[in-house]
């Protein structure tokens, strides 16, 4: 089951990066810094032929290695633009982070210029050897403080 999650997400990402590249030919260059509080990978993708850029995608990992954090941007004119971020949390189990507890996407506003304040929030749901049962999808408005669980 864990399986199958996981591949539709992966599914997601592959195929929302090529809707926004389109047919345009492609190179893909990767930066990595490692910091304090983990690692950070940046994958950017240009065009081919000009090497404008097209968009680029920042992953960052904790100390254990887990993603937290995946950011991605658009290039428009005056710079790169964000479009939208997946935040993860893990269950902690003596130190190690081991199961992804929540997952948040949250949207770029273009209008306010900043993040929207209504995200997705994803609980995951494990049985008590670790499996993992169910996802819960809650709508959170932080705007309202108000939490919408979609059945």
């Amino acid at each position: 089951m864990r399986t199958r999650i996981l591949a539709t997400i992966l599914l997601f990402c592959f195929t929302a990066t090529g809707v926004f590249a389109g047919n345009l030919p492609a190179k893909v260059y990767v930066n990595e810094a490692k910091t304090p509080s983990g690692l950070i990978r940046e994958f950017v993708e240009v065009n081919d032929e000009t090497l404008d850029p097209l968009q680029k995608t920042v992953y960052m990992y904790g100390k254990c290695g887990k993603l937290q954090k995946k950011i991605c941007y658009q290039w428009n004119k005056k710079g790169w633009l964000s479009t939208h971020k997946y935040e993860y949390e893990y269950d902690c189990e003596q130190k190690q982070e081991k199961n992804v507890k929540t997952m948040i996407y949250t949207k770029w506003d273009k209008l306010l210029n900043a993040w929207s304040t209504q995200s997705e929030q994803f609980l995951h749901i494990y049985s008590a050897d670790g499996n993992l049962y169910a996802v819960k999808q809650i709508h959170v408005d932080k705007a309202t403080e108000t939490l919408i669980a979609s059945l």
